[in-house]
């Protein structure tokens, strides 16, 4: 899932209210409930990390503008915005319904901040600037970068996966096949 959004400055405060607003109107709970969207986490304790997580950046000084709710295995979808660096919601994966948002003057200090995470499995950037999607291409350190759609749209002919911490190799139906193959060599020497 998407961890962290950025804004550029000008549209920041529409983008972030707007994901409040999807965030706190998003249904969640039954997962056996077609209308559900957000089900609850493996366990009790998967539940618990999340919440700690969302629980150190607030006491950094991140301010909630959604969710932050957890009851039992069920965390809330929850939206985050002014987000300190050096606490683990920033630096490590949350695997929860948890999404980050801040502000950007320069696009250069995204990818900076993208790039600087252990982890770099695909990245989406929304724009309609194709110099600029370039840009995102050649300076984001991801395996993916995917352009106008969220970064976790997956295709099965397309190699899927990600860098440093992300994992290793790729998934996809050629990959796939490389990986359950056993090359071997087989030399005769007739005489």
């Amino acid at each position: 899932a998407v961890q962290h959004a950025w804004a550029h400055r000008s549209i920041y405060p529409t983008v972030r209210d707007r994901l409040a607003e999807a965030t706190r109107a998003c249904p969640f709970g039954d997962p056996s409930l077609e209308s559900t969207v957000c089900g609850p986490l493996i366990d009790e304790e998967a539940a618990s990390k999340v919440q700690r997580m969302v629980d150190e950046a607030v006491a950094a000084g991140a301010k909630v503008l959604a969710g932050a709710r957890c009851e039992g295995s069920l965390m809330s979808p929850t939206l985050l915005e002014g987000v300190p660096g050096n606490v683990e919601l920033s630096c490590e994966e949350v695997f929860g319904p948890v999404l980050t948002v801040a502000p950007y003057d320069a696009i250069e200090e995204v990818f900076e901040a993208v790039n600087a995470s252990a982890y770099g499995i695909h990245a989406g950037i929304f724009t309609r600037d194709l110099q600029l999607a370039e840009q995102a291409f050649q300076n984001l350190e991801v395996g993916g970068v995917i352009v106008n759609d969220y970064p976790t749209l997956r295709f099965d002919n397309m190699p899927y996966g990600g860098v440093r911490r992300s994992g290793f190799g790729r998934e996809g139906v050629r990959y796939a096949m490389d990986e359950m193959t056993e090359p071997r060599v087989r030399i005769d020497r007739l005489t």
